[in-house]
């Protein structure tokens, strides 16, 4: 019997700046079509420094509303390139 391969997953890296209500309709949406994949998965979001409720969101969601998604956070904002080498 022959073996394949595992199929190679899938990382999704999103930055963010004061988007907690783009995060709260797509985080859910994004985590349903890639669970569907049937793919390995990981959604992870950098804040970057936002002043909104982004980190109470993504916390929330974090905590069991989106499966496979991680948040990381940086103090005061650094950009976009810095959002996504982080």
């Amino acid at each position: 019997m022959a073996q394949h391969a595992p199929r190679p997953g899938v990382a999704v890296v999103v930055p963010a700046r004061d988007a907690a209500d783009r995060l709260e309709k797509m985080l859910p949406a994004w985590g349903a079509v890639l669970a569907q994949s049937k793919r390995p998965y990981e959604i992870l979001v950098v804040d970057d420094g936002s002043t909104d409720r982004t980190p109470a969101v993504l916390e929330a969601m974090a905590g069991g509303r989106v499966h496979h998604l991680k948040a990381l956070r940086h103090d005061t904002p650094k950009g976009f390139g810095a959002a996504l080498r982080t």
